[in-house]
């Protein structure tokens, strides 16, 4: 998801002097609204206790989230 972000900035740098002068400011803002409103409704659907599934096998992006890191281990 970071390189969608990173895809979407630079997309939004040249796309934003565009949609200003098809719709103003007002048009601009609210689609960058949107777009941001969007991410964010993407990221409610994450669930960190769940596996991650890598060329490496199953692994759990922080353990301290499954109850299972070690006494005095760091989170």
């Amino acid at each position: 998801m970071n390189t969608g972000c990173d895809v979407g900035g630079a997309l939004a740098a040249v796309l934003t002097p565009w949609i200003v002068s098809e719709i103003g400011w007002i048009g601009a803002l609210a689609v960058a609204s949107l777009f941001a409103v969007m991410g964010g409704v993407r990221w409610m659907g994450v669930d960190p206790t769940k596996c991650v599934v890598t060329g490496h096998g199953l692994q759990f992006a922080n353990p301290a989230l499954l109850g299972t890191a070690q006494e005095g281990e760091q989170p």
